[in-house]
């Protein structure tokens, strides 16, 4: 087995690429080299329409990162207005960094087995807090019940703005609805790790809300040079390259989901005690990440030691994704004085091995078959005896 391909827990390259996104660029960079004329604006926003199209929203806005999407969001919602933001604990620490860097206070809620939200928690604190925006990330391919959640928020806190970090749930559905539908905003990355990408980079802003949308295109734009603003704009060869992963997505996704299923069905046969990720037509996970939570009997160290005999002996590379963000991030650890202990117990029960459209079935087999045997060889280190 050649543990090149595999010793990446997440992987560098997330998506497929082949000769359509390269004869994309060379059609976009001939009209660049021969239209004296030649608006780049047109390439932009087809693309645009076709990803709204694809989620299912009225408007989309594509910036050049996932971050620049959540700061243009803000700055659409509240412009030089602070206030609190409410987010889930366990996430990718840029998005808490986004946030306070905009100069919002953050505070943090419970996160679940799922790895999403504790919806218990967050609904007390909206009632405690009467944040200005929620911000919660779907974590791993799993989309929150955004229409639920943004229904009960509003219903306590009628004044409070919801956002949902989509960047890594492209493609996944709640009650048959892509995510990003029922949010004030939402917003999706396509970084080159990420379900689809556009040249390593880029970002795409989702709504519903005619006015958010106007002021999202100024604010990508040095504001029109009307107020303020920034330069958040996607070239038109990474719209050109979008449009192709776009057209990719639906199988790159099925090919996830496929890995995912036949992974758990095996894992199930063997262990007890582990918490497997949630899928089924209701939940319909995209799975950027294939995320497993070890038993509440073990302790962290043993799932470091499960991760690192996967690498050493096995060559198959696994993630923790991921922290509570003030472990991960001196900058959140600075700017907030909470400790969550669940959210933190839940953490260090994460392991993530390597998934990827690309995998083969003996690749998958091998993985397997390799996870299974170093549970059995850390769990008799430690005196017990795998269920299986």
């Amino acid at each position: 087995m050649d543990e090149k391909v595999l010793i990446n827990g997440e992987p560098e390259v997330g998506s497929i690429y082949g000769v359509e996104e390269l004869s994309s660029i060379l059609k976009e960079l001939e009209k660049y080299s021969t239209e004296l004329n030649y608006k780049p604006y047109k390439t932009i926003k087809k693309f645009e329409d076709k990803f709204s199209g694809f989620v299912g929203t009225k408007y989309a806005v594509s910036v050049n990162s996932g971050m620049s999407a959540l700061n243009t969001i803000l700055q659409a919602f509240f412009g030089d207005r602070k206030g609190t933001v409410i987010s889930n604990a366990i996430n990718f620490s840029g998005t808490h960094i986004g946030i306070l860097n905009k100069g919002h206070r953050l505070i943090l809620c419970e996160s679940d087995e799922n790895i999403n939200t504790d919806l218990l928690d967050l609904f007390h604190k909206v009632e405690e807090y009467k944040p200005e925006a929620v911000v919660l990330t779907n974590m791993n391919g799993l989309s929150h019940d955004e229409k639920y959640i943004n229904q009960e928020i509003k219903r306590i806190s009628p004044n409070t703005i919801f956002i949902t970090d989509c960047c890594r749930s492209l493609g996944s559905k709640c009650n048959y609805i892509h995510c990003g539908v029922y949010s004030d905003a939402s917003f999706f990355s396509f970084q080159r790790k990420k379900m689809i990408s556009t040249l390593g980079e880029g970002g795409m802003i989702v709504t519903n809300d005619s006015s958010i949308y106007e002021k999202c295109k100024k604010i990508r734009s040095f504001g029109y040079f009307e107020g303020e603003g920034e330069n958040f704009k996607l070239t038109s060869f990474q719209a050109a390259v979008g449009l192709v992963q776009l057209d990719k997505l639906n199988d790159l996704v099925n090919k996830r989901r496929q890995i995912s299923l036949n992974r758990t069905d095996f894992l199930k046969k063997h262990l007890r005690g582990w918490v497997y990720p949630v899928n089924n037509e209701i939940d319909y996970n995209s799975f950027y990440l294939y995320t497993l939570l070890a038993p509440v009997t073990w302790a962290s160290e043993q799932r470091d030691n499960l991760i690192a005999l996967l690498l050493k002996k096995y060559g198959i590379g696994c993630v923790v994704a991921n922290k509570v963000t003030y472990e991960s991030s001196s900058w959140v650890r600075k700017n907030t004085q909470q400790r969550l202990t669940k959210s933190e117990t839940i953490s260090n029960r994460i392991i993530c091995p390597i998934i990827h459209p690309i995998l083969t079935n003996e690749q998958e087999n091998y993985i397997n078959e390799s996870i299974l045997k170093s549970i059995e060889e850390v769990e008799n280190n430690e005196g017990r005896i795998c269920n299986n």
